[in-house]
């Protein structure tokens, strides 16, 4: 009788071949985070919807009846590849950095979208190579109904 020879992919090689095809089967669906109060921090405020976000999600300012949002706390740091921030019109809801900070500071390669606001107010001092006083990012910027 012949000898055959078999040869079995290690425990951990499989578990992770198996994740990754699961992944790639399904991925991870886009997340729509609400803000819900006019403010800055806190439950419900814009840094934390911005913080919670996965590459993808939306973070949709649309129902909000304030038409000003004042940061307090600084820029608004976006570390995912991309981000989605909808506002309910460039007329009806500035985010106003009150000449402190920058407004958005996009740290992602991937694609930043602005939607229905308006950007006001920001200020920074170039450091080195480090640009941009309202906005900046390091991927792409798609900005519609943007001020």
């Amino acid at each position: 009788m012949p000898h055959s020879h078999s040869r079995r992919m290690p425990q951990k090689s499989l578990v992770a071949a198996i994740v990754a095809g699961l992944l790639a089967a399904n991925p991870v669906a886009a997340t729509t985070r609400m803000v819900t109060v006019c403010a800055d921090t806190g439950t419900g405020g814009l840094r934390q919807a911005i913080a919670a976000s996965a590459s993808s999600d939306t973070v949709d300012m649309t129902a909000l009846t304030c038409s000003k949002l004042t940061l307090t706390a600084g820029e608004l740091p976006v570390a995912v590849g991309s981000l989605t921030i909808r506002g309910p019109g460039a007329g009806q809801l500035t985010i106003d950095a009150g000449s402190h900070s920058r407004v958005v500071r996009h740290a992602g390669t991937g694609i930043l979208g602005l939607s229905g606001l308006t950007l006001a107010h920001g200020f920074f001092t170039a450091i080195g190579n480090q640009d941009g006083g309202c906005l900046f990012s390091n991927g792409s910027v798609s900005a519609t109904d943007t001020v």
